[in-house]
């Protein structure tokens, strides 16, 4: 029954695919394409995808349905919205040309483990995310966090205001204020603050004026709603041995709509760890009914829910011991549990984001500033690594003149002084070729490094799938003059590129 429907919801989504791909080629993709939600789509196919009635295994075709409803509520978890905010458009590119709908996606996959995640090779942090606070943990750098500063104010710092604050007119660009008082000149600044705040809070914050590009950025793009709800037992009743657990309640168990919809989603922390708990996930429009909601009411309605899918003839209340709830969505400093692109969010509103502002020394990164993985921690590093690049660039290219100062942390406000700065190349190539991008997708290249490898012969196809253009296979002096400032750009020089 499982293999059935796991089956016809992978079925659904290459058809989902196939029309996302349509559109590609129509013209009508991410750019375009602001109106179709995934809801919309899952129900078309739901309906025109024939179900596989299997006679042997004697498999109902409303609970072979009712199942696959489950694995398409499991697109909400990704995302953090519901299927109806979800556009389309996030669901193609994706080539199933050689697949038969007959496979066995599970047998095919040959990273899938049966804890029902994805380990391998790929993962961006092989040691688990412990590594990042460990990084985070180096003395020097502990010293330059400032813990419980709230930025209130940013500002560009204009020439005049350089003179009056410092008296050798050192290359100051950037204010920025906190709620008590304090204040932090610099020469750069990064802001990662999550786009929720920057959405509700971007006209008081910045004093200085934004792009328009960067403010319909901020005003379109969104936050995931997530929550965690941790429920302790004074022993267990469900199945020991799964790592998660999918609970589902058919529409004909419940005459009268529950709150939480028809599916749950449940991390059995007695599967990892021996403890009697699980952790109950609320996404998309799930969470949006418990934000605000009382701790009490939500701890109920998750309990029936548990009860009725499992159809247990006792009430759970009295078996809950502790009951914790996360609030990312009521946190002022997160207003969401982490960045999600809906209906009308576009590739170039993740650009804009991504683009410096104030001649080049105010920065923004964070899990918002990537397409392929919007919303999660390899997003926020990726986008950490690459800002850091580019911030470095620039402070290279002012040759700041003044006394080293130190990096500040604060409130998600990273502000950098000259230690960053290396020794200065001399001339343009070397200075570009400091920075190399070859390790960036496509969609990570600022515009004037797309257009450079465009140059070389490149294209986003090419690049991310590290083919080469003809280019490639020329001797650093076969380049053209045009060629050679195109490479130095992406981050070559004259051995690196003889080297490849």
């Amino acid at each position: 029954m499982i293999r059935a429907s796991i089956r016809r919801h992978f079925q659904i989504m290459r058809r989902v695919n196939e029309q996302v791909n349509d559109m590609y080629h129509e013209g009508l993709g991410m750019e375009a394409n602001t109106d179709v939600t995934l809801s919309s789509a899952l129900q078309h196919w739901n309906k025109a995808v024939p179900l596989d009635n299997n006679s042997d295994e004697k498999l109902s075709a409303n609970t072979i349905q009712s199942l696959t409803n489950f694995y398409q509520h499991m697109l909400t978890y990704w995302q953090g919205l519901g299927l109806g905010e979800i556009p389309i458009a996030q669901y193609g590119g994706f080539d199933d040309s050689d697949d038969d709908d007959d496979d066995d996606p599970l047998e095919d996959d040959d990273e899938f483990d049966q804890d029902g995640d994805f380990g391998g090779a790929h993962c961006t942090i092989q040691q688990g995310m412990q590594q990042v606070v460990q990084g985070l943990a180096v003395p020097d750098l502990v010293e330059q966090i400032q813990l419980q500063q709230e930025v209130i104010r940013i500002e560009q710092v204009n020439q005049q205001q350089q003179q009056q604050q410092n008296e050798k007119d050192q290359p100051y660009r950037v204010r920025v204020e906190t709620k008590d008082g304090s204040i932090i000149y610099a020469r750069s600044c990064a802001v990662t603050i999550p786009i929720g705040c920057l959405r509700d809070n971007y006209q008081e914050l910045f004093a200085s004026p934004l792009s328009p590009e960067k403010v319909e950025a901020f005003q379109t793009l969104t936050m995931g709603r997530y929550k965690k709800v941790f429920l302790t037992f004074d022993a267990i009743f469900w199945p020991a041995q799964q790592a998660f657990l999918g609970m589902n309640i058919p529409p004909s168990n419940a005459p009268i709509p529950h709150p939480l919809g028809t599916c749950l989603l449940i991390d059995n922390f007695w599967a990892k760890d021996g403890h009697a708990c699980m952790e109950a996930i609320l996404a998309g429009d799930q969470a949006r009914w418990a934000t605000h909601k009382s701790d009490e009411m939500i701890r109920e309605t998750v309990l029936e829910f548990i009860r009725t899918a499992m159809n247990l003839p006792y009430k759970l209340q009295d078996k809950c011991l502790d009951c914790h709830i996360t609030r990312w969505e009521e946190d002022p400093f997160c207003k969401g549990a982490y960045a999600a692109m809906s209906m009308g969010g576009l590739q170039r509103h993740i650009d804009a984001v991504t683009e410096p502002e104030w001649d080049g020394c105010l920065y923004f990164a964070g899990d918002v500033c990537s397409v392929e993985f919007e919303g999660s921690v390899s997003a926020a590093m990726f986008s950490g690594r690459y800002t850091g690049r580019n911030m470095a660039q620039y402070l290279r290219n002012q040759r700041g003149t003044g006394p080293t100062e130190q990096s500040t942390i604060s409130n998600g406000v990273v502000t950098s002084g000259e230690e960053v700065l290396e020794t200065f190349p001399k001339e343009k190539e070397q200075l570009l070729s400091s920075v190399s991008y070859e390790d960036h997708d496509w969609r990570e290249l600022p515009n004037h490094v797309q257009q450079a490898a465009t140059q070389l012969g490149y294209n986003k196809r090419m690049w991310d799938r590290d083919l080469e253009p003809p280019s490639a296979d020329l001797d650093w002096d076969e380049l053209s003059p045009e060629q050679q400032r195109s490479a130095s750009v992406i981050g070559f020089n004259k051995e690196t590129w003889d080297c490849e």
